[in-house]
C-alpha cells in the first residue's frame, strides 16, 4: 500500500508520482461511481501498487448508492476520521456520497505532497474542511489546483472523478 511504501515518512512521492496515484485513484472511483458504488475508505492503506499501477482496495465499507445516495437509511459507515468529508458527520443525510470519495482523494493527495500524516482532529483537522489550508511547500500550480477543487468544503463544488481527469492535462496520462 502507499501506507508501507510511505513507512514513516521517510519516501517522499514525486510530484510526477503524485499525479500518478491521483489519476489511478480517480479512475478506480469513476468505473465503481459509474456502477452505483462508493467507497467511503479512500486513503493511503487502502490505494495497492502493483508494478506502476495504483489499485483501491478494501471495500469493506463500500455501499450501493442510487444516483450518489445510500440505498438503505442509515447504512452509511465512517472511515477514517484523517480522510472524512464533513457532511459525513452532521446529522442529514449525505446528498452525494461520491463526493465524499472525491474529498478523502483530495486529503491523501495533501498527505503525499507534505509528506507527513495528516492530523485526525484538532485545527490542523478542521482547515482542510473549510477552504483555508495552505498549498504544500514545492506543489505545482496544477496540483494546488487539484486539491483546491477535491478539498472544497462545499461537497457540490466538488468534482467528479471524471472531471479530474478530464480536466487535469497532468491527470490525463501516465506519461
Amino acid at each position: 500500500s502507499i501506507e508501507a511504501i510511505l513507512g514513516d515518512y521517510s519516501t517522499k512521492f514525486e510530484q510526477k508520482e503524485i499525479y500518478r496515484v491521483l489519476r489511478h485513484v480517480f479512475l478506480g472511483l469513476k468505473f465503481i461511481h459509474g456502477r452505483g458504488l462508493v467507497h467511503l475508505d479512500i486513503k493511503p492503506g487502502n490505494i495497492l501498487k502493483k508494478k506502476d499501477n495504483y489499485k483501491i482496495s478494501d471495500f469493506g465499507l463500500a455501499l450501493h448508492t442510487n444516483k450518489g445516495k445510500a440505498c438503505r437509511a442509515g447504512s452509511v459507515e465512517e472511515g477514517d476520521s484523517r480522510y472524512l468529508a464533513r457532511e459525513m458527520l452532521d446529522w442529514e443525510p449525505v446528498e452525494d456520497l461520491t463526493k465524499c470519495d472525491i474529498f478523502a482523494v483530495g486529503v491523501m493527495g495533501f498527505e503525499l505532497a507534505e509528506n507527513k500524516p495528516i492530523a485526525s482532529h484538532g485545527d490542523a483537522w478542521h482547515i482542510l474542511r473549510k477552504d483555508r489550508w495552505v498549498a504544500p511547500p514545492g506543489a505545482s500550480d496544477e496540483l494546488v489546483d487539484i486539491l483546491s477543487e477535491t478539498l472544497k468544503s462545499n461537497p457540490k463544488s466538488r468534482p467528479t472523478a471524471e472531471k479530474c481527469v478530464a480536466s487535469h492535462r497532468c491527470l490525463m496520462s501516465d506519461i
